[in-house]
């Protein structure tokens, strides 16, 4: 079967199952794939075995656990402490409340940019109300020091991009202290 008839019927089946069944367009797209081995003539056995082997690998088992490691921050009252202690040192200063917003999601190690803005996001929120942020300054200041999460080491980005290139996962997350404490900057600045 050539590269053109597989995608042919591919789209084709896609189209169908989706439409006429009402189906999700992911179960719409694995069925459809499923179709076009079954229409190759491949055995359909080796796609949970290739599943299972694409994601057999050590450094994944670290993205869920930054994601939990986020969640026990915030729930655990470590978030809180955090941001208390960085309130010790910049409380004085004008705009210290956006000041901590920062600095806590550039402490807060989850590899996450979800999980970083959901350890600090429910206590900044009304912290930042409080002090007559604006709404929008306070969403805008939220989406761009969550971005923090990603870049600081331990960086789920990071281990995705090391095990796609095989690269050093340390030597990923060095690569990104720097831009990460200049954005810092950046957005202390502002």
């Amino acid at each position: 079967m050539s590269v053109l008839n597989a995608l042919l019927i591919f789209l084709i089946s896609f189209m169908l199952i989706a439409i006429l069944f009402k189906m999700p367009v992911s179960y719409a797209l694995g069925t459809s794939s499923l179709l076009v081995l079954l229409y190759a003539g491949i055995q359909v056995t080796i796609v949970p075995q290739f599943s299972f082997s694409g994601i057999d690998s050590f450094s994944f088992l670290a993205i869920p656990f930054y994601i939990f490691a986020g969640v026990i921050m915030e729930y655990s009252g470590i978030s809180r402490m955090l941001i208390n202690w960085i309130k010790s040192f910049v409380g004085r200063v004008r705009g210290a409340t956006g000041l901590i917003t920062i600095f806590a999601a550039f402490g807060v190690l989850t590899g996450s940019a979800m999980a970083t803005i959901s350890a600090i996001g429910k206590m900044m929120v009304p912290e930042l109300k409080k002090e007559n942020y604006p709404n929008a300054y306070v969403s805008a200041l939220l989406a761009a020091t969550c971005f923090l999460g990603i870049l600081i080491p331990p960086s789920v980005p990071g281990i995705m991009y090391s095990l796609a290139s095989g690269s050093k996962i340390s030597e990923i997350w060095m690569a990104t202290i720097g831009p990460a404490i200049i954005f810092a900057v950046g957005y202390c600045l502002v």
